[in-house]
């Protein structure tokens, strides 16, 4: 299988007091995070208890496991060292839990993304959905999510579903029709973090192209 190497270092330790992350956990937060941004805080990897988040208003990574750095921003080293940042300096993170609906639906499960046949699935199954992301946002990651993650799951919105015209069904009976525009669905991806027993989870979402301003304030 693709990526199925061993990562040098547990995706989350301590070294020297301060808490580092593995070398492909590091390379998705860069490639995630903003690169230079007005707003600070998308600079930064926000911590939780229970997750580390970072976003560049246009995708976000978000990542579920066992940890013990204490809650706040923090500044990602090239090493992978996560720096505590003041918190009069951080700014305020973007409420990403409102970004997206908690109900879903899954339109496309596959077992590990680094594959080419399976970004043609999930381009396919984008399209059949409506759904219209920028490319450039999703498939330079895919060989590194495939380096942590596994069993990944692609959902959208679960949005509620208009009577269908028999005579389009007819045509072309792959064509969804919901209450909205095509493609302003944020598309929502989640996967288990590989050598965690279960314990850890990746959440991925990328908003679509013409997604609404007041999602990214």
């Amino acid at each position: 299988m693709k990526g199925s190497r061993m990562i040098k270092r547990k995706p989350l330790q301590v070294e020297y007091g301060i808490p580092r992350v593995s070398d492909a956990i590091a390379k998705l937060f860069f490639l995630v995070k903003a690169k230079e941004s007005t707003r600070y805080s998308l600079n930064y990897v926000c911590v939780d208890e229970k997750r580390m988040t970072v976003t560049d208003g246009w995708r976000l990574l978000s990542l579920e496991l066992p940890h013990e750095v204490f809650p706040g921003m923090y500044f990602l080293t090239k090493e992978g060292f996560l720096l505590r940042v003041a918190d009069d300096e951080a700014g305020k993170f973007p409420k990403y839990d409102e970004i997206i609906s908690k109900t879903t639906r899954e339109i496309c499960h596959l077992t590990e993304l680094d594959d080419l046949i399976n970004d043609s699935t999930i381009l396919f199954t984008l399209a059949r959905a409506g759904v219209c992301i920028n490319h450039a946002y999703f498939f330079p990651l895919t060989k590194t999510l495939d380096k942590i993650a596994c069993d990944f799951s692609v959902q959208v919105e679960d949005r509620e579903k208009e009577v269908p015209d028999p005579n389009a069904a007819t045509e072309n009976p792959t064509m969804i029709k919901v209450k909205a525009e095509p493609g302003d669905y944020p598309v929502k991806i989640t996967a288990g973090l590989k050598y965690l027993d279960g314990k850890g989870f990746l959440t991925m979402i990328i908003m679509p192209v013409n997604i609404d301003k007041k999602y990214r304030n």
